[in-house]
């Protein structure tokens, strides 16, 4: 939506220039582009934005309803469901225990979790008075529990509505903890003060930082794909 192509118009495909049909033989929708009077060609749609389905627009959701693919932004990992995380608050009895552990899943190359462990929150170090002691207590802390070098850290804290800070402080980004970086840590101590927190979620760093891919000079950075495949791109060639 909103979106302008920079493509001349003859290049378009014009919403008016769409016609959704039904085929009595298969019983499918099939959607149609008539670039001119008397020729048509099928039209498979493939949704390349990051928009949840319910925020489109109904024309959009119609067309993307059309694709053989989609993109789905609901949290579908198990670890999750089981954590609470989702809009509703699960049953399962291990979700009681102090500490839960969840392994890292894959299939084949693909990780589709990470390994995760879930604290309460007397089970999370608590700051001592010196800067010294404060990092000598993370350190035994993830020496005890067996945590990677570096994690992410989120916290789930009581949904209190009625004060803005708190309903503002559940829901926040994971944040970076390098058990080697004293500054981290104390960001840690910061996030997992107060009374008002459930649980607190470590996730380990897959990749961590000397597992990045792309190597310039000595230096790795985080690499993001996104592909977009285009018929008339691939007539050109």
């Amino acid at each position: 939506p909103n979106e302008v192509s920079m493509l001349p118009e003859a290049k378009q495909i014009l919403y008016r220039s769409l016609e959704i049909e039904h085929d009595a033989e298969t019983d499918q929708l099939r959607l149609w582009h008539y670039p001119n009077e008397g020729t048509r060609e099928e039209i498979v749609p493939m949704y390349m934005g990051f928009f949840h389905m319910m925020a489109l627009p109904s024309f959009h959701r119609l067309i993307v309803d059309m694709s053989p693919t989609g993109y789905h932004m609901e949290r579908l990992k198990p670890n999750e469901h089981r954590e609470g995380l989702l809009p509703y608050q699960p049953s399962d009895p291990a979700y009681g225990q102090p500490l839960r552990h969840y392994p890292r899943l894959r299939i084949g190359r693909f990780v589709l979790q990470r390994e995760m462990w879930a604290f309460s929150p007397e089970n999370v170090p608590q700051p001592e008075e010196d800067e010294f002691s404060r990092f000598l207590t993370m350190y035994a802390w993830a020496k005890e529990h067996e945590l990677p070098e570096e994690i992410f850290v989120r916290v789930k804290r009581k949904r209190d509505f009625s004060k803005f800070d708190h309903s503002f402080r559940t829901a926040h980004k994971p944040m970076l903890v390098d058990f080697e970086n004293f500054f981290t840590l104390e960001t840690f101590f910061y996030m997992t003060e107060g009374d008002n927190v459930e649980a607190v979620h470590v996730e380990e760093m897959l990749p961590n930082p000397r597992q990045l891919p792309l190597a310039i000079d000595g230096q790795r950075y985080v690499v993001e794909f996104q592909i977009e495949m285009n018929r008339g791109a691939l007539d050109n060639e």
